[in-house]
This record gives structure tokens, C-alpha cells and sequence, in this order.
């Protein structure tokens, strides 16, 4: 009979420590999913990338390929490359400080 009374605190425990793994672990959605992020942080968001992305290419008047050389194959563009000049923060035609 004792046994029987065990096991509910058993599976209680074991359902408690597997609880408490969950919320310590990091989640995968916290590991960095860009490459080569200079100077914004490397576990910023998809929206909030593209959103500061977009704001860059409104306030500078220009389009994604302005900055971000095309990739080997199709029209995607190689976001981690630093094949253009102006994707460089010390730029040749940026004013020195």
C-alpha cells in the first residue's frame, strides 16, 4: 500500500523538475539568428530588424541593394557580405569626426 501512495509524489516531483528545467533552459527562439550585426544586437527580432531596415531605406532614399550585394544565385541578396563599400559605417563619403 505504501508503494501505491509513492508514486502520485514520484510523478509530482519529476513533473515539477521537468517544469523547472523549461524555465531556466534558454529557448531557441532566444539564440542569435542573424550574422554579422555590427552595431544592432544579434538576438534583435525579424520585425524589429526589418522595421529599422525599412526606416534606412526610407530616410536614406534608397533600396536594399544600395548597401547589400545579390547573392550567387537568383535575385536574393547576401545580407551577411560586406561586398559594398556602403554598407561600411566609415564610408569614403561619410564625413570623418
Amino acid at each position: 500500500m505504501r508503494k501505491i501512495r509513492k508514486i502520485p509524489i514520484i510523478i509530482f516531483a519529476v513533473i515539477l523538475l521537468l517544469s523547472s528545467l523549461a524555465a531556466v533552459l534558454p529557448e531557441a527562439k532566444d539564440q542569435p539568428k542573424f550574422k554579422n550585426l555590427k552595431v544592432l544586437p544579434k538576438n534583435i527580432s525579424e520585425e524589429k530588424l526589418d522595421s529599422i531596415m525599412d526606416n534606412f531605406n526610407y530616410s536614406l532614399g534608397v533600396n536594399c541593394i544600395y548597401c547589400h550585394v545579390r547573392a550567387d544565385k537568383g535575385d536574393e541578396l547576401n545580407f551577411v557580405s560586406d561586398g559594398k563599400s556602403e554598407k561600411d559605417i566609415r564610408h569614403p563619403t561619410r564625413p570623418r569626426r
